[in-house]
């Protein structure tokens, strides 16, 4: 295996964490900073990060004989799931490595396990030895039957996410999740990885271990993915359960054929997915063009609306808004509140026959236009100001920075520490920053000297549109009324 790393990495942030901070950034007023004391500001966050370094220092570590949640998975491994071939999955790539470490080293639950094939992929174990590790997990979906039942073979295999996306698995049945993603999208792929074409299986199994009452009342994280799948599910995404929920019902005639291993069904189904949603509504209203003439849609004024009656009782509504050479699509769902912005869900919302009868609004719309309006405005300023992704230690580092007294020396720091950088630059800093982040002043000369060894240029961002309300034109609106 890999050398061990005890510095926290954290995998790529989610999406769903992007949103949450978008929206809050999105919703904050604009304020003067004159009217604030901003360097009493500094010294109050200084005080309170020193702080929380000293709360952090008195917390005891948990020891391996105390973890209650360990103790579980030891009793489910090698009680209920004895025997199986698993996978385990969990979020931290220090998460992997600790189960690892514990599973392996305690004999006496290896004795009750059966074996000792037990295995661990992450970020951190080099790409060729993470596809042999797959191989030998999985070799029948791999066609390296030669392993199968050898010593060779890994029956347990620990993972952080790097393996839930487009990985074959299907020797499997069983999937652990040790912790859960913020991003339902990953909580279905991880499922995904062992429910595929070519299983042995008639039925797979998804275990989960969820959070505490106490510590899912602060997190709602259980409350988020079943929100989140609820909105998959809706748009006819979501073919087996990940939380317990009820699948919507798929189309027979393409499950038939993927239990027949028809590989053409995939790309008739990919047509619809979201990545090519632009393709399939392109060849309808070009079909419809053929049929009513180009002329009469150039004929409609800009801003006109329509209804169409809510599905389920789904109130809410489409708008579409054009500012420069963008164009905007957004739905305003009445019963939660919110904006939908993923054009897949969307779409199903609104799309209709040609002949379908409208209705009349039960809801006022302009209001809505309105804060349609808002919403892109504030998603844009965010999309602005949005800090790239840093990964550890160089997020410390640029935190660390951003505690001391500005001068000419830490603005250059902080410029240079801004942007991402390179592996081998962060292998370096790691042993700099464990090295020397109790020592400030020799911290701050060592990090001179290495943005003066280490020049770098970085790439420009993308430019995104500076857009006011004003700037934003309304095309065209549909509101989903009860009938």
């Amino acid at each position: 295996m890999a050398g061990e790393d005890t510095e926290v990495e954290w995998e790529e942030a989610d999406e769903e964490v992007q949103t949450l901070i978008a929206e809050v950034l999105a919703e904050l007023p604009e304020i003067d900073p004159a009217g604030y004391d901003l360097t009493a500001i500094e010294a109050a966050v200084t005080w309170d990060v020193e702080a929380l370094e000293e709360v952090c220092q008195k917390l005891e570590p948990l020891t391996a004989a105390e973890d209650d949640k360990l103790a579980a998975l030891k009793r489910l491994l090698a009680g209920e799931l004895r025997g199986k071939k698993v996978i385990v999955f969990t979020y931290f790539k220090d998460t992997a490595r600790y189960l690892y470490r514990e599973l392996r080293g305690d004999k006496a639950f290896l004795k009750a396990l059966g074996h000792t094939r037990l295995s661990i992929t992450d970020s951190g174990i080099k790409p060729q030895e993470r596809k042999d590790r797959i191989i030998r997990f999985a070799p029948k979906a791999h066609d390296h039957p030669e392993i199968r039942g050898t010593e060779r073979e890994i029956d347990l295999l620990i993972s952080t996410d790097v393996l839930s996306e487009g990985q074959n698995l299907q020797d499997a049945d069983t999937v652990v999740n040790y912790d859960l993603h913020w991003n339902p999208v990953r909580m279905v792929q991880r499922a995904g990885s062992i429910d595929r074409i070519g299983s042995e299986y008639d039925v797979v199994h998804t275990y989960n271990f969820f959070p505490e009452d106490a510590l899912e009342s602060l997190l709602r994280l259980m409350e988020r993915l079943r929100e989140r799948l609820e909105a998959i599910n809706r748009a006819g995404l979501l073919d087996a359960p990940v939380l317990g929920e009820l699948p919507t019902p798929q189309d027979f005639n393409a499950l038939r054929r993927i239990a027949q291993a028809d590989q053409t069904i995939w790309s008739e189904l990919e047509s619809f997915s979201e990545l090519n949603f632009g393709e399939f509504l392109q060849q309808e209203l070009l079909d419809f063009l053929k049929r009513v003439g180009e002329e009469r849609l150039k004929a409609l004024p800009p801003g006109v609306g329509t209804g169409k009656k809510a599905p389920d009782g789904r109130r809410g509504l489409f708008v579409h808004l054009k500012g420069g050479s963008q164009h905007f699509w957004l739905f305003y769902d009445l019963a939660t509140r919110r904006f939908l912005e993923r054009k897949l869900e969307v779409i199903r919302l609104v799309r209709c026959s040609e002949n379908e009868p409208a209705v009349e609004s039960d809801f006022d719309v302009y209001p809505i236009i309105e804060q349609a309006k808002w919403h892109v405005v504030g998603r844009l300023r965010q999309a602005r100001v949005k800090l790239p992704r840093l990964r550890a230690p160089q997020n410390h580092i640029l935190n660390w920075l951003k505690t001391r007294r500005r001068n000419e020396i830490i603005e250059e720091l902080l410029a240079y520490f801004a942007e991402p950088l390179q592996d081998t630059y962060l292998h370096r800093l790691r042993r700099i920053w464990q090295a020397n982040r109790d020592n400030s002043s020799a911290l701050l000369n060592i990090l001179q000297a290495f943005v003066r060894d280490n020049p770098v240029s970085h790439p420009e961002r993308p430019e995104v549109p500076e857009l006011g309300e004003d700037d934003l034109t309304l095309v065209c609106y549909c509101y989903l009324a009860l009938a």
